[in-house]
């Protein structure tokens, strides 16, 4: 589901190339990405398959539940995995005197996690194709 939201507004071969590149950098202990060292075997095979793939295959989206599965909570794998796509579109767009810092706006990660939010409750665009009246979702964050 929240592969479908992502997809909703972004190219499937972009976050395949991203996607793949996040990935790899994960194994090697870089990027926005934790990858625990018992799935670090059967993450390098699917992997492999994205560095061989030709132009418009798209073999980590297609194999995405078995992606995900490598994790101990599929769920938190799919949002972990696009938000690390999001943090790094992000940070390559900070402005050169910060390029080489954390900084990020939040904003592409924030959009998505709202679209997120709003296809939960049946909001979004994707929920109901014919819609074209949209209410506000109010999400409160606090403790009660």
């Amino acid at each position: 589901m929240a592969l479908d939201v992502y997809l909703w507004n972004h190219d499937k071969g972009y976050l395949e190339m991203k996607l793949g590149k996040e990935l790899a950098e994960a194994l090697e202990g870089r990027g926005y990405l934790a990858i625990d060292a018992n799935v670090k075997d059967q993450l390098r095979l699917i992997l492999a398959k994205h560095t061989l793939r030709t132009q418009h295959e798209t073999p980590l989206l297609d194999n995405w539940s078995g992606l995900c599965a490598l994790f101990p909570s599929p769920l938190r794998a799919s949002l972990s995995l696009l938000r690390a796509v999001l943090i790094s579109s992000e940070a390559s767009q900070a402005p050169p005197a910060y390029q080489d810092s954390y900084y990020r706006t939040g904003l592409e990660v924030t959009e998505f996690l709202l679209d997120y939010l709003n296809l939960i409750g049946g909001f979004h665009a994707y929920s109901e194709p014919n819609r074209t009246d949209y209410p506000h979702v109010l999400v409160v964050l606090g403790s009660d």
